[in-house]
């Protein structure tokens, strides 16, 4: 017991500092296991259509914006854990984005995510009506036909706001791993009716394809 109560001060005084570089560690992990990813082998179906069930795309090419993440889940940049953390969700922290983001919130459906929705998602102002669940979580295909490059994204939200849309002409939405790995140009020119930024836009017709880069 003598040894343990001489013991005992240097527990207290390094146990928290290897708890800490244990959980840095883990974090760090999480960084990079969770990077940009590469191109998925998909041997189906990647066919798009402009409408899936009764549902339509309110357009099927436009300019891409710039969003954030909805709901990072880094609780270390939050005082509190948001709604979306509470319900047990662990987001994507893109390496593309902010190590601790600045987005705070689960997005026009109220959460739901899991990580690769949240990492490759996307919005427009979709038409509703009586069926946005119906819209939750469908699969999107987005090309930029200059860079003969596709990639599969999620709906998420809804957006974006009226301001870019008048300003910019922007009509469309995802994170910065999706326009950087597109490769589509700024588009916040202050000109409407210009190309940069042009992305096609189509429901992919076999829904279980993998969300990501396409080859």
């Amino acid at each position: 017991m003598g040894k343990l109560k001489k013991l005992w001060p240097l527990g207290c005084l390094f146990g928290p500092i290897i708890l800490g570089v244990g959980f840095g560690a883990l974090l760090f992990a999480g960084f990079v296991g969770m990077g940009k990813g590469g191109e998925n082998s998909f041997t189906g179906s990647t066919e798009t259509t402009d409408s899936l069930d009764g549902l339509t795309l309110p357009a099927t090419s436009g300019k891409l914006g710039h969003e954030e993440h909805l709901s990072l889940g880094v609780v270390l940049s939050y005082p509190q854990p948001n709604a979306c953390i509470v319900a047990g969700q662990l987001h994507y922290v893109g390496t593309d984005s902010y190590p601790l983001g600045s987005a705070d919130g689960c997005g026009a459906f109220g959460g739901g995510m899991t990580s690769d929705q949240e990492r490759w998602y996307f919005n427009m102002r979709w038409d509703y009506g009586d069926r946005k669940d119906d819209f939750r979580h469908k699969k999107i295909i987005l090309a930029n036909p200059e860079k003969n490059k596709k990639i599969v994204v999620s709906i998420e939200d809804y957006g974006p706001g009226l301001g870019v849309i008048e300003r910019d002409g922007i009509n469309c939405g995802a994170p910065p791993e999706v326009y950087n790995y597109l490769g589509t140009e700024n588009p916040y020119t202050g000109d409407p009716s210009d190309k940069q930024g042009l992305v096609l836009i189509g429901f992919a017709k076999d829904q279980s394809i993998p969300l990501g880069p396409l080859k």
